[in-house]
């Protein structure tokens, strides 16, 4: 009778720790789904699982250099491995078995592997090392399990700043050119009278870099730098969809969580279709005035309104110079060349486009004072047929 109540105890004790290490693997399932794909995972403890040291079928979750033989709750452990996509470290690396082995029964005798550290199969490169620190004394017949992680960490790129371009077309305004051009000459003035009442003479490089201050800062004081300029017929809700979907862009590519990836790149393809919408609506409206303006300029008689507007349309704005050939085809590319028939042709290059500068003649009296006046040499005249 006693013999057949322990045997129930005993099977009662066993369903029991079964129930339990089951309902410890659900709650550390759980756990695990919280925590974020791009996260790093640890789990570390003692989960009283002996993995073994054979990885059959099973080299994903676990390696080669385990001790003992599998048991159930190994198998359970490997398992969740597996749908986690983790890693065993402590099977990963070579060690002799005194620093593999990570408990040791009372009796001194039975040692076996059951404390583990589990990384998330993403950062296994990560997991440089992992041993057992015998000389610990912490009063437990459990051995201190150590790990070595080197991260690297994502570098920023730095998106180098574009050079401002001078808003140089605000000199085909007179006033504007008039204005500039006193600028310069009253800034040219002040130089000069600092290189007199110097007695040592600058080098070349001073004078250059004087010089190109005083031109680029009275450029920047009258004329400004050049603001980008979007395009026309997009209307301030189209520019506001398409800022949004920069927003959904970022965001999509900085998401390292699959489902949240999803679920950005669904609304970044809405959000791209309404863009498209919009745009081709206001690029019809856009041509449709156009058009209206076109009819109401031949109307009146208005070709060059007409040509200027056929040219918009077409999108052919830029002109494009050609070079300078001779009669057999050859580019000239001297700055003064002269052909068969006696006649000269002149390719106009930076320092003769500097030369004109040069000749302004309110800069004369200013660029005397730092430079010398120009050599130009004269043109031949072209003889008149």
């Amino acid at each position: 009778m006693r013999d057949g109540l322990t045997r129930n105890k005993g099977k009662h004790t066993g369903i029991h720790r079964k129930l339990q290490l089951q309902l410890q693997l659900l709650q550390l399932q759980r756990t695990v789904s919280k925590v974020p794909q791009h996260d790093m995972l640890l789990v570390m403890g003692d989960v009283n699982a002996k993995v073994g040291a054979g990885n059959d079928n099973c080299d994903r979750a676990v390696g080669r250099h385990g001790c003992g033989v599998r048991n159930n709750n190994g198998q359970r452990l490997v398992d969740f491995c597996l749908e986690n996509n983790c890693v065993v470290g402590g099977t990963i690396f070579p060690h002799k078995s005194i620093h593999k082995l990570t408990w040791r029964s009372p009796d001194g005798i039975t040692t076996n592997q059951i404390d583990h550290i589990l990384i998330k199969g993403k950062w296994r490169r990560s997991l440089r090392d992992v041993r057992v620190c015998r000389g610990a004394d912490a009063n437990s017949d459990h051995y201190l399990v150590t790990a070595n992680i080197t991260l690297k960490l994502r570098k920023i790129k730095q998106q180098g700043q574009r050079q401002r371009q001078l808003d140089i077309r605000k000199l085909k305004s007179q006033n504007i050119n008039k204005e500039f051009v006193l600028e310069l000459k009253n800034r040219f003035c002040v130089l000069g009278a600092q290189a007199d009442s110097t007695d040592k003479a600058p080098d070349i490089n001073t004078k250059w870099e004087t010089i190109r201050n005083t031109y680029v800062g009275a450029a920047t004081k009258i004329l400004g730098y050049r603001e980008k300029k979007n395009k026309d017929w997009l209307t301030p809700g189209t520019w506001q969809k398409i800022e949004q979907r920069k927003q959904l862009k970022a965001k999509m590519l900085n998401t390292k969580s699959l489902r949240l990836q999803k679920q950005a790149q669904e609304s970044y393809k809405i959000k791209d279709k309404e863009v498209k919408r919009s745009a081709r609506n206001n690029k019809w409206a856009f041509v449709e005035r156009l058009a209206c303006k076109t009819e109401e300029a031949a109307r009146k008689g208005d070709m060059v309104a007409v040509y200027k507007i056929t040219k918009q349309l077409c999108g052919k704005n830029t002109s494009h110079s050609a070079p300078v050939k001779d009669k057999d085809g050859n580019t000239l590319l001297q700055r003064q060349n002269r052909l068969p028939d006696g006649r000269s042709t002149s390719v106009t290059s930076s320092a003769a486009l500097i030369q004109k500068i040069l000749l302004i003649p309110h800069l004369q009296i200013a660029f005397s004072t730092l430079i010398p006046a120009p050599q130009l040499r004269q043109r031949s005249e072209v003889p008149s047929k």
